[in-house]
């Protein structure tokens, strides 16, 4: 009760003041309850200030307090923002945004202009002035529930309208099917986690033959939720999680500019690291450099658990006298239970701590692979293994660096094995890409996944506080699933790969390339047996000034920055340039609507420039469609704060 008293005092003295309540905040059309402990949402000069902490978990975010900013945080889907109390300006991933008004508190309760926060995180917020209701909506979820919360049919004929829509999807009248199953959900919803499981794989089916890609992504992601609460069924959840994943749509706007002040790559000075740009590598003894005329300063060798090094003087010597990096993957063929020898581990970083080359050590790499020898679904056992290497050679080679490096695939148990922060120096990842028929859910025979994205998972968890290594990675020219020449396939995605590579990943450092024999033979990667997809990486890495070809090369200052409603962009010519996802096979151009005037782009990573000047001090629309076979395949639209200074 003195809670609540003291909590409606407070709020009084605002209202005495010149503050108004408004009556509350609606999240997705269900109103959020605000109890004693929560406070209230109130009007003050014209700005809605509302409770942080309800309002965002209501959103499905969580929120915590960082006392030693007196910042509030508050993150859902990989998105952070932070809230500096009495500050005018809020922090989406580490960016500037200036909100309407300063957070505050008030009676122990962080209140600000919810807007900029919602809207980091994709919501659309409005204000509802006759019921005084801060409006919070996310599209995706109005659309589920518009699906799952609708007029039942009767049990009785619940299962004639099923077979009329599945009818009516097979003969090709998508419409009629989808309006058939949005019909049957609100009584599949009584039948049980299967039932809507499948009623979603549907809609994602009959919304992506219709073009609705988006919405087809939705379904098919609930069909996962649905999937992974009914027994056994794991596998067929991530199946359609990948599914979801290969039909949605979306963009991803940057800014390229020369201003130091756009940099986001953090230099960690651990050894071999460059302070920007990306280290090219290869696989050792391989015929990379001369194939493309740029050199590789970066070699990937593997040895095996239990050999001594000091056998390879020479290789060591020939490492050093070519002014190489060298990573070095070292494999412990016999399992992770073999690595207990500490004595034979000491000798080996002793001999490294010696040799005359930069080293990378990569131990017991892709230990996530289940067909990797050294595989164990005890990742406790691989933690132990790892962690005891790394403290032997923490005590005896400083100057070695530790990679951590998983296999790309299965993604969803990579992060079980992560050693710890102390224990890595870089993280790696082996990404690989070939064409997989069943990465189709349009039917259509074209593979929907993207190699340029693999990386996004691993850099979204571990690229803001360590540096990312591509440990190795190919594009196979022959399908080992059907057996035949991909050579356009692979071509295609060589290029988009190392062209987005210097885009996205600030903080990727190195990339090497596997070109050599594929031990199962089912695969091909040597450029030297495929001249178009030889030609596809030499354009890809001449592509951006920041691929390194030596290792005390300065890679120019040119950066990327991601650009997010309501970030800042200078008031300049401008170069804008986009990442665009659609289950498309090829993009035929893009076009950047800034104020009306349209500006095209006709090839990756279509890139535009745009004079802003003449939006200095406000707010500018950047709308960025994708077209193929002359439709829109993919729609984003983007608000840019205009600024003089580039304070951002």
């Amino acid at each position: 009760m003195k809670r609540l008293l003291a909590a409606m005092a407070a709020l009084a003295a605002l209202f005495a003041a010149g503050s108004a309540y408004a009556l509350g905040v609606s999240v997705n059309g269900e109103a959020v309850r605000f109890g004693a402990s929560d406070g209230a949402p109130f009007i003050e000069n014209g700005r809605t200030l509302v409770p942080l902490r309800a309002a965002s978990e209501a959103y499905g975010a969580e929120v915590g307090f960082d006392s030693a900013s007196n910042s509030a945080v508050v993150t859902k889907d990989g998105v952070s923002v932070t809230v500096p109390i009495d500050d005018s300006v809020i922090y989406v991933n580490g960016e500037t945004v200036t909100n309407d008004v300063a957070a505050r508190i008030v009676d122990s309760r962080t209140y600000l202009p919810i807007r900029a926060v919602m809207e980091a995180f994709g919501a659309e917020v409005g204000f509802d002035a006759e019921a005084q209701t801060v409006t919070v909506n996310d599209a995706d979820v109005l659309f589920v529930q518009a699906i799952e919360n609708g007029p039942e049919v009767s049990q009785a004929i619940v299962w004639n309208k099923w077979n009329d829509a599945v009818t009516a999807q097979e003969a090709g009248d998508y419409a009629a099917a989808v309006a058939g199953y949005r019909e049957v959900a609100p009584r599949f919803m009584k039948e049980g986690v299967s039932n809507m499981a499948l009623l979603f794989q549907r809609l994602g089916e009959c919304y992506g033959a219709m073009g609705e890609y988006h919405n087809a992504a939705v379904c098919y992601e609930r069909s996962a939720h649905y999937w992974d609460q009914a027994p056994g069924q794991e596998q067929t959840a991530l199946y359609y999680a990948a599914q979801a994943r290969y039909v949605d749509t979306d963009i991803r706007l940057y800014l390229k500019n020369e201003d130091k002040s756009y940099k986001r790559s953090k230099y960690f000075g651990l050894p071999g690291e460059n302070a920007h740009g990306i280290i090219l590598g290869t696989t050792y003894n391989s015929n990379t450099a001369s194939l493309t005329g740029v050199r590789h300063p970066l070699e990937l060798q593997y040895f095996d658990y239990g050999d001594e090094f000091s056998r390879h003087d020479y290789f060591f010597e020939r490492v050093a006298e070519n002014d190489l990096i060298l990573e070095l993957g070292w494999q412990p063929r016999a399992g992770m239970a073999s690595v207990t020898d500490t004595e034979y581990i000491i000798r080996q970083a002793k001999y490294l701590e010696s040799a005359p080359c930069t080293i990378l050590l990569r131990f017991a790499n892709e230990m996530n692979d289940t067909t990797c020898p050294w595989y164990t679904t005890d990742y406790n056992l691989y933690i132990e293994k790892y962690r005891l290497v790394a403290d032997i050679f923490r005590k005896y080679a400083p100057s070695v660096a530790l990679v951590w490096a998983p296999n790309f695939y299965p993604a969803e148990t990579i992060d079980l094995y992560y050693p710890g922060d102390e224990y890595v120096d870089y993280v790696g990842l082996s990404t690989y890409q070939e064409y997989d028929p069943k990465n189709d859910p349009l039917g259509q025979g074209i593979d929907r996944s993207r190699w340029s994205s693999v990386l996004d998972g691993v850099y979204n968890t571990y690229g803001k506080r360590k540096p990312i290594i591509v440990s190795e990675g190919g594009c196979s020219y022959v399908s080992s699933w059907t057996g035949e020449d991909i050579t356009e396939f692979s071509a295609r995605q060589m290029e988009d790969f190392y062209t987005y590579l210097p885009i996205k990943y600030p903080n990727l450092k190195m990339v090497v390339l596997f070109n050599k024999e594929d031990a199962s033979g089912k695969r091909k990667f040597i450029l030297s047996e495929n001249k178009t997809v030889l030609d596809a990486y030499i354009r890809g890495i001449q592509s951006s000034p920041l691929y390194m070809k030596y290792v005390d090369y300065k890679a120019p200052d040119l950066f990327y920055y991601e650009l997010m409603n309501n970030f800042t962009a200078p008031a300049a010519l401008v170069e804008l340039c986009s990442y665009v996802t659609a289950p498309v096979e090829k993009l035929d151009y893009v076009v950047y609507t800034v104020d009306g005037v349209d500006y095209p782009a006709y090839a990756i990573p279509y890139s535009v420039s745009v004079d802003l000047s003449a939006y200095v001090d406000r707010s500018v629309d950047v709308r960025v469609q994708a077209f193929a076979g002359g439709t829109a395949v993919s729609d984003e639209t983007f608000r840019l704060n205009v600024r003089a200074s580039q304070a951002h």
